[in-house]
């Protein structure tokens, strides 16, 4: 079959340029893992986390997690460790060493078991947060990438029942039980239903599937200002203390948070609470930094910034020199993404995708990339997972060299932000034979990371 050529459309901040010169893991790249799928190539979800879990919790901007003992834990290391999450090596040994198949690569998968609105139905088990229960019960459909047995693939809308045994389910399509003919489901944020891509900033209803405000828009990130003594604030170490400026506010504001999604303009004070409970300001010098490493462009006057939102163009504010009050038209958040696609033309593979970046600063968001595949002639598509876990690896042994390849095998085509190491789960594929594989691995990084928007082209 002649080769595609797949377009996606990526953004940088003026930030990660600065940046991406000196940190080359901060670059915004694409990977794709090609998978053909048949009854011997079924791939395989690897779980790692203990289960039951809460996840990872929010309040307000505060993420936390709960150890066994229902201690709060904040440190984002601890919170992986308290959740069970193993080193991957040792995840993925226990894996390689009970089954038999040649595994030939596998992607990170980590938001199922740690976010709301994500699940994964394998074999009768459903791995999903504690607070999912009520939906699922309630019975509102999951879409998902589903896996049959025979190796057919489908996107489809599906419930989960209690099955006939302790702690297995059922899943069901179209009113049916089918739970002895799929091996595999995948919940996600949708991003294409048959070829159409799903818009979540003017559909606010897509918008509640994903899990994190900040995969969406992108705000300024300034240094904070003690609102007691009015001098620079500083965290536990003495360095700059830096924050999400108003995220709070939009977390609990939903009108605000609506807003900022649509794409009008947003009115936030110059105050701020931050993960630690306590209350900033910001200076005028630290906010207009702030906004111009998000890239964002002022405008002369309020009645110019209302032109910009009537002409639907984003990354605009004013700043009020009185009062400090910003206005502003939040930009598309550059996010990192993972994301699984099916075509209609090419049935029986599934396109395991993941753009990397650096969060809020480096990558696409969920409607670009939605019309990217959408374009490209992709009918079905969800997102996998976001930010910083996301990662492709490959067996760096050929097909001839035998049939074992372990996780120390495995080479990152595109690793983890930092090398993170913890991640929450995992899906594996099954490689073919030498003469017919079934994985295929394509990786473009660009030559230069000096642009703000780029296409980056992807032949598979």
């Amino acid at each position: 079959m002649a080769s595609r050529r797949f377009k996606f459309t990526v953004c940088r901040t003026k930030a990660l340029l600065r940046r991406v010169q000196s940190n080359l893991l901060l670059s915004v790249c694409i990977s794709l893992l090609r998978i053909r799928v048949t009854q011997l190539t079924l791939p395989v979800y690897c779980r790692n986390v203990r289960l039951p879990t809460f996840g990872m919790l929010r309040e307000g901007l505060r993420a936390f997690a709960l150890d066994q003992d229902r201690q709060t834990v904040t440190d984002e290391t601890k919170m992986r460790i308290a959740l069970g999450i193993e080193p991957a090596s040792a995840a993925l040994s226990k894996l390689f060493q009970k089954s038999s198949r040649r595994f030939a690569a596998y992607s990170g998968l980590g938001n199922h078991p740690l976010n709301g609105g994500y699940l994964i139905w394998s074999e009768g088990d459903l791995v999903h947060r504690i607070d999912e229960g009520g939906r699922i019960t309630a019975g509102r459909p999951y879409f998902c990438i589903v896996v049959y047995k025979d190796g057919t693939l489908a996107a489809q809308a599906c419930q989960f029942t209690p099955g006939g045994t302790e702690r297995t389910w059922n899943i069901v399509i179209g009113g049916r039980n089918v739970s002895p003919d799929v091996h595999l489901a995948l919940s996600g944020p949708e991003l294409v239903r048959d070829g159409k891509p799903i818009d979540p900033y003017s559909d606010l209803a897509a918008a509640s599937d994903h899990s994190d405000l900040r995969h969406f828009i992108c705000g300024p990130y300034p240094a904070l200002t003690d609102l007691e003594s009015g001098k620079p604030a500083c965290d536990a170490q003495g360095n700059p203390k830096v924050g999400d400026y108003c995220m709070d506010e939009l977390t609990v504001d939903s009108r605000k948070r609506g807003a900022a999604i649509r794409g009008d303009i947003v009115v936030l004070q110059p105050l701020m609470r931050d993960v630690d409970g306590r209350d900033y300001t910001v200076s005028r010098e630290a906010l207009l930094k702030a906004l111009d490493d998000k890239s964002y462009a002022p405008a002369l006057n309020l009645r110019q910034l209302e032109e910009c939102r009537r002409n639907h163009e984003r990354g605009r504010y004013w700043l009020n020199p009185q009062d400090m009050v910003l206005h502003i038209i939040y930009r598309l958040s550059p996010y990192p993404h993972h994301f699984l696609a099916l075509r209609a033309d090419d049935p029986g593979v599934l396109f395991d995708f993941a753009i990397s970046g650096w969060s809020n600063n480096g990558g696409s968001d969920p409607f670009t990339i939605a019309t990217d595949l959408a374009a490209a002639g992709f009918s079905q598509a969800i997102l996998g997972d976001n930010g910083f876990d996301i990662s492709h690896h490959v067996c760096c042994k050929s097909t001839g060299e035998g049939t074992d390849c372990d996780p120390d095998d495995m080479v990152a085509v595109l690793p983890p932000f930092q090398g993170r190491d913890l991640l929450a789960g995992f899906l594996v594929y099954v490689d073919g034979t030498e003469e017919d594989p079934a994985v295929q691995s394509f990786t473009v990084v660009p030559k230069s990371q000096d642009a703000e928007r780029e296409d980056l082209v992807i032949e598979a």
